[in-house]
Parts: structure tokens; C-alpha cells; sequence
């Protein structure tokens, strides 16, 4: 399954006040992923192992911290395509840039045991 989340990526540092309070950006965001993703996927929750590819294209490399923007787009989305993101066993993340169109591709698929 491929998805792809249109946007300047978000990092976990600014969607939160201190560790617990999401801001109005992140709770902004977490609708905006939720949309984005249920209009390209409709089907089940996925459940067991799964592995996960985020492909991160920002608009300035000088402000891309890719680590943070997996964590916030991995959370945004449990619920959305898996029930639970300690699924997720085998994680690959790519940093690009696009002035024009940043986003975030994301593919997922079962892995078996």
C-alpha cells in the first residue's frame, strides 16, 4: 500500500507544548494526516508485523529533522492503517528536498515472521 501525505513535514518537537500538550498545529495536523490518509485508504486496520517506508521530501534541508517527522507522521497514523505502531518491526526513512511539492510517500506491507 502506497499513500502520500502533501504538506511541509511536521516534527514531533512542533506538535507538542513540554511532552504532553499538543499544540494547535498538531492537533491541525493529526486531522490533516487522518483526512489525507482515509481518503487513500479505506480498508481494515492492518494487523501483525508490518514494515514501514517514509520517503520525507522537505521544502529546506536547513530545517529537516527527519527522525522527529517519522515519529509524529508513525503516530498520526496509528489507528488510520495499522491498529497499534508497535507493529511496526522494520522502519526505512529517506530525506529529500522539493521546494515545490513537499510531502510525505509512505509505503507499508506485511512482514512475515
Amino acid at each position: 500500500m502506497k499513500l502520500t501525505l502533501t504538506g511541509n513535514p511536521v516534527s514531533v518537537n512542533q506538535l507538542y507544548r513540554g511532552r504532553r500538550f499538543l499544540t494547535q498545529r498538531g492537533i491541525d495536523t493529526k486531522r490533516d494526516y487522518y483526512l489525507q490518509a482515509k481518503q487513500q485508504y479505506r480498508g481494515a486496520l492492518l494487523e501483525g508485523p508490518i514494515k514501514v517506508e517514509l520517503i520525507v521530501y522537505f521544502r529546506s534541508k536547513a530545517t529537516s529533522d527527519i527522525d522527529n517527522v517519522c515519529k509524529a507522521t508513525l503516530d498520526r497514523l496509528t489507528g488510520v492503517l495499522w491498529k497499534d505502531d508497535r507493529q511496526i518491526v522494520e522502519l526505512h526513512a529517506y530525506k529529500q528536498q522539493d521546494k515545490t511539492y513537499p510531502r510525505i510517500e509512505i509505503t507499508v506491507s506485511s512482514k512475515g515472521s
